[in-house]
C-alpha cells in the first residue's frame, strides 16, 4: 500500500505535533504545583505512547527492509532473465540458421 503525498504530509505534521507534546509534558511534570497523581498519569500515558510508537517504528523498519530486499530480488531476477534470453539466442541462433 502506498501512502499518498497528502497523507504522508498529514502523518509528518501529526508526528511533529506529537514530538512537541513530550517536552510540554515534561515541563508539566517538573512543575512543583503538579501533584503525584497527575505525574503518575502522565508517566503512564508516556509509557503507553512509547510502547505503541515503538511497535509501529519496528514494523515500519521491517517493512522498509523487506521492500529493499524485494527490490534487489526483482533486479537480480530481471538480470537473470536477460542473461537466459541472451544465452538462448547465442546457442540456438546458429542452429536455426542452418535449416
Amino acid at each position: 500500500m502506498r501512502v499518498k503525498k497528502s497523507e504522508n504530509n498529514n502523518i509528518l505534521d501529526t508526528a511533529s505535533i506529537l514530538r512537541k507534546i513530550v517536552p510540554a509534558g515534561n515541563a508539566v511534570v517538573a512543575n512543583p504545583i503538579v501533584n503525584e497523581e497527575m505525574r503518575n498519569s502522565l508517566s503512564l500515558v508516556s509509557q503507553r505512547w512509547n510502547d505503541v510508537a515503538g511497535g509501529v517504528l519496528e514494523r515500519q523498519r521491517a517493512l522498509k527492509a523487506a521492500s529493499h530486499h524485494y527490490g534487489e530480488f526483482k533486479g537480480e531476477s530481471r538480470l537473470m532473465m536477460w542473461f537466459s534470453e541472451w544465452k538462448e539466442k547465442r546457442l540456438y541462433a546458429p542452429l536455426l540458421l542452418q535449416y
